[in-house]
């Protein structure tokens, strides 16, 4: 069981460093999910489930609780507090045009040279 908790405590440490990890995190869950139970029993399964949900929890649970302290909300970005013309609207940071192509040169704290 002490290995489900430090893969759910890295995996939650990977996802406050970088949000989008946890979509590689929800992949490894599926594929979990999609093999077969012929040779474990389902108690064991929901054991290191559990496990990987509590470890997974801790880290996510603390930078909530330090975001709710110094920027106001559980759910706040400390990029919005640096950059809030880029960072303070939910629709320029995460919409799906960014699927379609760079949009570098529109932001000005970009770090590489405008493609105009």
């Amino acid at each position: 069981m002490l290995a489900w908790l430090l893969f759910g405590l890295l995996a939650g440490f990977s996802t406050i460093i970088r949000p989008s990890n946890a979509t590689i995190f929800a992949g490894l869950v599926l594929c979990v999910a999609m093999v077969p139970l012929e040779n474990r029993d389902l108690r064991s399964l929901l054991k290191a489930a559990i496990a990987i949900a509590i470890g997974f929890a801790i880290p996510v649970a603390w930078q909530m609780h330090q975001n709710a302290i110094h920027l106001g909300s559980a759910f706040a970005s400390g990029y919005a507090w640096w950059v809030p013309e880029v960072y303070g609207a939910g629709g320029k940071t995460f919409s799906a045009e960014y699927l379609f192509g760079p949009r570098c040169r529109e932001i000005p704290t970009a770090t590489f040279p405008s493609t105009r």
